[in-house]
């Protein structure tokens, strides 16, 4: 253990701690000393002059006394007074018991102080008294508190020839002034103490500081090395062969260490980049959002000033662009088209292989945007590949030349693998809870939705409506205009209700020509608002398909959780029970379900 403490701690511990221990030990040893002799020289004082008075008092009167105009009562007060100023008593007096308390015969205090008259019952009786009259023995107290301070009493029997007590003497030293000098004498050793302490480490730690200056200054040296400062060299020191010889290997060390720290910092990097990224992608809602988050990490990293992604649209052979950020880059993003091998990004996307241009300009390249102005550095084209097989291409525009190197391309590779993996996971779970013909979510995951909210707004006592509605006689349009027109009403009605809700609400395809609506924090008064509103915007679209305008209609029904209903069977059989009566009033309006209604 001492091995891992400092020189001078260690020489303060072998001989500072010691003195220390020492020095306290025998003054708390004569303090303890003295205080135990005094203490015992008092009891023994306070017992003989307590005896002293108990032999002075004259018996025959004593037992004759009983009323204080009786002349020997004077001369106990008197005989009580002269023994408490020979011998400093705080208190003397001269107690009986009458068989049923303690009473006050004569004491040592004026008429008109705190003196008590004859017969006056003594109050608070200590055990001790009490002992002192039964047994007839000496009874003594060491130390005790009351209200007026800290005291010594003893208590001395009175007894006659017979052998029967007729009193007790109770002598009493007060302890205050003695607690005082105990306590001061207490302070003047910890005093002494501290100064000694004081003392014992300034010559310790000088004595360790001039023996170990050298081994100090190199200390101080490795300190900076390990402080991450390694471009640290330890001059020479003085102290001998042994000291340069550690001076030469902690300089080799460091510039050991110099190479590996920037090996390690760079792995930490890319890990904490990857890790950053793998955060991003687990609360990423979509493959955009995914897309967006990578890319800004790949320009971070590269210190690129542009940079976008193409995703592969497998069913038209075509990169499309996806996202754009940086310069020179318009909001919304305009929809750019490469073909696979066209252009540096078709190329990378084609080889499979990462394509750098630090010169332009170059061959086969394509601008990002016809007419948009923008001075091109240098270009790096990075396929996003998922087990062999391409899904899109990362451009970053503009990098820092600096950090275009082994290790940042590596990073980036690695970031564009981990991309392309997330990308084709989200795109296939998209797939499974996507309506392939609305492009709204489809029934299975307005379910599973459905299912959370209205487990949310129980927790937390919110409101949430259900809007359920289906197009009106879309079996007589089906028959009238045929089923691929159809199909265009229900993309069309789809692509309306993503225009015109909220991010929050949750859109899907209920089934055939119906649709629903899950609107949190909404309830049945706000839902109809909303109702009527898409009511309105479909009755006034003119859908495309047929030569002359085509208009449709919707019937709704809305139900909300918990005004009526707390299950989620129950809600979405409320608002359908809602539907079937704005149809069976006539079609073309939003009805909120009430108890009166039935299918």
């Amino acid at each position: 253990m001492l091995g891992r403490i400092s020189l001078k701690w260690k020489i303060f511990m072998m001989f500072g701690v010691p003195g220390l221990v020492a020095l306290l030990a025998s003054n708390l040893i004569i303090y303890n000393y003295s205080h135990s002799a005094y203490s015992q020289k008092l009891k023994s004082v306070l017992t003989s002059v307590a005896s002293a008075i108990s032999n002075d008092i004259e018996i025959i009167r004593l037992e004759k006394l009983d009323v204080e105009t009786d002349p020997y009562y004077e001369e106990l007060k008197n005989l009580l007074q002269k023994y408490k100023e020979a011998f400093g008593l705080s208190w003397v007096s001269l107690s009986q018991f009458t068989g049923t308390y303690f009473i006050n015969i004569a004491d040592a205090e004026d008429y008109y102080g705190d003196g008590y008259c004859y017969g006056h019952p003594v109050m608070d009786i200590p055990d001790e008294l009490a002992q002192a009259w039964g047994s007839g023995t000496i009874a003594l107290i060491d130390e005790y508190e009351d209200a007026y301070g800290f005291w010594m009493t003893a208590y001395v029997p009175v007894k006659n020839s017979d052998g029967k007590i007729l009193a007790i003497v109770d002598a009493s030293f007060n302890l205050d002034q003695l607690n005082r000098l105990k306590q001061n004498l207490l302070n003047r050793i910890y005093l002494l103490v501290g100064i000694f302490l004081l003392l014992m480490t300034v010559i310790c730690f000088l004595s360790a500081a001039l023996a170990t200056r050298p081994l100090s200054e190199l200390s101080l040296a490795a300190s900076e090395i390990a402080g991450g400062n390694l471009n640290t060299r330890i001059p020479d020191l003085a102290g001998g062969i042994e000291v340069q010889t550690m001076v030469d290997s902690f300089n080799h060390m460091s510039e050991a260490l110099n190479a590996s720290q920037l090996s390690l910092k760079r792995k930490i990097f890319d890990l904490t980049t990857l890790f950053d990224i793998s955060k991003e992608i687990n609360f990423a809602a979509n493959t955009s959002e995914i897309s967006h988050a990578i890319l800004e990490r790949a320009m971070q990293s590269l210190s690129s000033a542009r940079g976008s992604i193409f995703r592969y649209i497998d069913k038209d052979d075509i990169l499309l662009l996806e996202t754009a950020t940086g310069e020179n880059v318009t909001v919304p993003t305009p929809r750019i088209i490469l073909k696979p091998g066209e252009g540096i990004a078709g190329k990378a996307f084609s080889t499979l292989e990462t394509v750098v241009v630090k010169s332009f300009p170059f061959p086969g390249f394509k601008p990002y945007e016809d007419g948009v102005k923008s001075e091109i550095k240098n270009l790096i084209c990075i396929p996003l590949v998922n087990e062999g097989t391409p899904v899109g291409v990362l451009n970053l525009v503009n990098s820092d030349e600096a950090k275009i190197n082994d290790d940042n391309l590596h990073l980036a590779n690695t970031m564009c693998a981990q991309m392309a993996m997330a990308m084709e996971k989200s795109r296939i779970y998209e797939i499974a809870i996507t309506d392939g013909l609305t492009r709204l979510y489809n029934h299975r995951y307005f379910q599973i939705v459905l299912e959370k909210e209205v487990s949310r707004s129980r927790r937390y006592k919110s409101d949430l409506s259900l809007i359920l509605f289906d197009v009106d006689h879309f079996k007589k349009f089906n028959d009238t205009y045929g089923h691929q027109l159809g199909d265009i009403v229900l993309k069309e009605t789809g692509r309306l209700l993503k225009e015109t809700l909220r991010d929050i609400d949750v859109v899907a395809r209920y089934g055939g020509e119906e649709f629903t609506v899950i609107m949190p924090e909404t309830d049945a008064d706000g839902a109809l608002l909303v109702a009527e509103r898409l009511r309105e915007i479909i009755a006034a679209h003119e859908y495309p398909g047929s030569d002359e305008p085509i208009h449709v209609n919707i019937s709704l029904g809305i139900a909300s959780c918990p005004t009526h209903a707390q299950e989620k069977g129950s809600l979405i059989e409320k608002a359908d029970i809602a539907l079937y009566n704005s149809k069976k009033n006539g079609r073309n309006q939003s009805s909120i379900y009430t108890d009166g209604m039935t299918m």
